[in-house]
Parts: C-alpha cells; structure tokens; sequence
C-alpha cells in the first residue's frame, strides 16, 4: 500500500510557523514595556500642543480686543490716549469695558467665590511647589469665556505710567508703559491650574501700542530688576527654576512651543 507523505510533510512545515504559548506571551510582555515607556510622553507633548494652542488663541483674540477698544476710544494704537487705565479707574470699569468684545458665559466681576477660577492654582508649572493661590477670592476682575477659558484682569489705574517707573529692560521697549496685567486658564477649573502649564500670566503694555507681553519675556524689568526667564541669575523657566510665572516668555521666544 503507498503512503501519500506529502500531507504529512505539509502539516509539519505549517506547524513550524505557528507561535508558542510563551513566544506569545513573550511577544505581548515587550509590546506592554514599549507602551509604558513611550505613551506617557506622547501623552503629556500632546497635553502640552493643546495648552499652547488654547494660548495662542487667547492672545491673538485678547491683543485684537485691545487694539479695537483703544480704536473705538477714538485712540488708535494708544490706550494711554484712551484713558482706559487712567486715575480713577478701577477693575471693575476696565473690565466691564472688555467683556463688551468677548462672549462671556460667567462674568464674577471683582465679587469673590463666585467660581470664576479655580480655588488653587500652583506656582511651579510641575505642580510640586506647594505654594498656591486662590485667585477666585481675589478683588481682580473675574470672567469665564463661552470656550470655558478663565480670565482675570487687573488695571493699575495709573495711565499706563507706573509713576514715570519704565518697566523695560531697554531689549524691546513693550514694558515702558505697563496699564495692568491679564492671566488665563485656558482650560478653566480642569487640572492641573499649574502656572506655565496651563495658566499664564500678560502685562497690558502700550510701549510699541497696546500689547500684551507675556511675563518673563526679554523687556520685562517690573519689579526694577531683568525678570527675563533665562536670566541664569535668577528663579526663572527653566528644567532647575520651575517658576511657572514666567513661562509665557519662553513659550513665545521658542515659537510657540512648551519645551519644558
């Protein structure tokens, strides 16, 4: 009787090509190690994207309402002129002012626990300081916007002159007059309210006409002395200094980017 042996030859090369049990587990156990190393990054770099993106979309938008309210004061690129900020003012007026440009869905005014911002907000942008703040008891101005960004204001009420004080370390000359300063979560109560994470803090300047220049850029000379966040002499931005302050400057002066 003749034995066919091709059948048998076939099902044995077919069973080489199958995987074990434990090359499978194998298999799934270095797949599992990859994920662990590699998603959290992607995670947080694409947190991060977001973050910026919200920024500069708040920028944009809050340096256009700036320039049209000064333009509508009959004061084109000036806010000094529009007298926005002059002696007399306050918070309150300025803002009521401001929120006529933007779609509001919360507005707290300079009333306080009104849940226009969230009850703690750190001060490194890691989150490990454990110095915070609970800006939403604050006398500033208090809003929420219709894409759910937290927004507080404050007018120095001073005509944009400090007292004759310039603010500007000379590099660019947007700090020689400062009128007040914006701060936004741009993601409003959701975590982690870090500063330089996903909160961020502008001066209102009109130097080179009314600007928003972020804290810690290059001119910034507010409290008398070079508050640029990669001054090595001094608590910045930076992977040793986690001053969360002064972040917005070195999110610009990268392109828009969150290197940190």
């Amino acid at each position: 009787m003749k034995i066919d042996c091709t059948v048998k030859y076939t099902l044995s090369q077919n069973a080489k090509k199958a995987f074990t049990l434990v090359e499978i587990l194998l298999a799934m156990g270095i797949l599992g190690v990859v994920a662990v190393v590699t998603i959290p990054p992607l995670v947080i770099n694409y947190q991060k994207s977001q973050y910026v993106t919200a920024l500069e979309k708040a920028y944009t938008a809050f340096n256009q309402v700036l320039n049209q309210m000064a333009a509508d004061a009959g004061c084109v690129d000036d806010l000094k002129c529009s007298e926005l900020f002059a002696n007399g003012t306050t918070n309150q007026t300025f803002g009521d002012e401001f929120i006529k440009y933007i779609k509001v869905i919360k507005n707290c005014g300079t009333s306080t626990g009104q849940g226009c911002w969230s009850v703690s907000t750190n001060v490194n942008y890691d989150g490990t300081s454990i110095t915070d703040y609970h800006f939403d008891n604050s006398s500033e101005y208090k809003f929420i916007t219709a894409d759910g960004m937290s927004v507080r204001i404050a007018n120095y009420s001073n005509n944009c002159t400090q007292g004759g004080i310039n603010s500007s370390t000379g590099a660019l000359g947007y700090m020689s007059q400062v009128c007040g300063f914006i701060v936004f979560d741009v993601n409003g109560h959701k975590e982690p309210n870090d500063r330089g994470r996903d909160v961020f803090h502008f001066f209102i300047t009109n130097g080179n006409g009314a600007f928003l220049y972020p804290f810690g850029g290059k001119d910034d000379n507010f409290t008398g002395s070079n508050q640029w966040w990669n001054d090595a002499g001094r608590n910045g931005c930076s992977d040793s200094e986690k001053m969360g302050y002064y972040c917005p400057g070195r999110i610009i002066e990268n392109n828009w980017q969150m290197d940190y």
